[in-house]
């Protein structure tokens, strides 16, 4: 068996340490500067693109995309959570929607577009809470739907209306509001009923059932509120009637809308704290 001469042993071990020192540097280069996961369709076309830190983590503008190979959405990062302006598009480029982020959850404005660019949706969410006014629209640009919130995110008003501008009865509705749907013995439970949709703010409740131990704000108001002394343990409903008066403009004749509602609530016994 003969001997492989010195000069091609040399070359050999050239292009080994070669090789070896082209596998090493594929390596460490995506270690040395910003990288990127890319995914792909089924048909090869680019499905996202997202920066990654030397730690392997989203960090930056993750984008995906339409299988046309339009922008999709744009996601910002910041060390694997999302914060700031989210995007989203349709497959012809128009804006679809925008939304504005704090560590992975919503933090502030959210819109929403129709695929003619016209605003569909507009509301202010901090997490799963909503504050102020949200707004719906119809596709020709009028209001279809107004809902108030108050501090703690409940619905504590709103408004429906219909594509050509006029109010839409057709969605009139009591609206229960309570601090808590469960108290412990020995406290009063406090609730108010609000008619949201209303044609007039001369709202009162009747038929209230239980009758024993309520205590009930008199008159007609848009918003009344109930207390219930000191209910017993257990499981309680609270029904009751809302009646909305209200006259046509330039008539005489009173109208009167009736509504039914009803609230549930529990009382935990005051050996459930021991």
């Amino acid at each position: 068996m003969g001997t492989t001469p010195p000069q091609k042993q040399k070359n050999r071990g050239v292009r080994r340490t070669l090789s070896i020192l082209g596998r090493l540097f594929a390596l460490l280069l995506p270690a040395c500067g910003p990288r990127e996961e890319v995914g792909y369709y089924p048909g090869g076309e680019v499905r996202y693109r997202a920066p990654l830190d030397a730690q392997g983590l989203y960090d930056g503008e993750v984008k995906t995309f339409h299988s046309n190979g339009a922008v999709k959405g744009v996601t910002p990062y910041r060390k694997s959570h999302v914060t700031g302006v989210a995007q989203r598009y349709y497959p012809s480029g128009q804006l679809e929607s925008e939304e504005h982020f704090r560590n992975d959850k919503t933090f502030g404005l959210l819109r929403h577009y129709y695929p003619t660019g016209q605003l569909k949706y507009e509301a202010k969410l901090y997490g799963s809470v909503y504050a102020d006014t949200a707004f719906l629209y119809h596709p020709n640009g009028e209001l279809r739907q107004m809902i108030v919130y108050d501090g703690q995110g409940r619905k504590i008003d709103y408004g429906v209306w219909s594509p050509s501008g006029l109010r839409d009865r057709g969605y009139t509705r009591p609206l229960v509001l309570s601090d808590r749907d469960t108290i412990p013995e020995g406290q009063d439970y406090a609730f108010e009923v609000v008619l949201g949709n209303r044609r007039s703010d001369v709202v009162s409740v009747k038929i209230l059932r239980p009758v024993a131990g309520i205590d009930s704000t008199k008159g007609m108001y848009a918003r009344t509120r109930f207390l219930l002394r000191r209910p017993a343990p257990g499981p309680h409903v609270v029904t009751g009637v809302v009646r909305n008066k209200w006259a046509r403009k330039g008539s005489d004749t009173v109208w009167t809308d009736r509504y039914d509602f009803r609230q549930t609530f529990w009382v935990h016994p005051a050996s459930d704290a021991e």
